[in-house]
C-alpha cells in the first residue's frame, strides 16, 4: 500500500483530531480504527505477496499520547524476520538492527 495515494481521513474524523490536537477532547477512537482498517487491508496485501505474518497486534506509539498502531512480526519469502509497524503516515516502517525506523521493503 506504501506506493499508493494517501487515504483521506473522512473529514469529521479530521475535525475531531483537531480538536484532540487542541487539547479539547480526548484521542478520537474512530482515527484509530481508521488507521487499523488501512493497516489490517496492507497486511493481506503482503500476505498474499508471500510475507508470513507471525504475530500482529496494538501498541502505542510512544509518544506518551495514547495513539496505537498495528506492529507485526513477519517473516519474508528469504526468511528474514522484521518488526514492522503501520502508523498514520499509511505505510510500512520496519525496526531497523541499528535502531530507528525505516520503510518496509520486501
Amino acid at each position: 500500500m506504501s506506493t499508493k495515494t494517501r487515504i483521506r481521513v473522512p473529514a469529521k474524523i479530521e475535525n475531531q483530531m483537531k480538536q484532540w490536537r487542541q487539547g479539547l477532547i480526548p484521542l478520537p477512537t474512530a482515527y484509530v480504527d481508521f488507521h487499523l482498517e488501512l493497516a489490517e487491508a496492507s497486511l493481506e496485501e503482503l500476505k498474499k505477496q508471500g510475507v508470513i505474518v507471525h504475530n500482529d497486534y496494538m501498541a502505542e506509539d510512544g509518544h506518551g499520547d495514547g495513539m496505537k498502531f498495528l506492529h507485526a512480526i513477519v517473516e519474508q519469502k528469504d526468511g528474514k524476520l522484521s518488526k514492522i509497524k503501520w502508523g498514520d503516515y499509511q505505510h510500512w516502517m520496519a525496526k531497523c538492527e541499528s535502531g530507528g525506523w525505516a520503510s518496509f521493503r520486501i
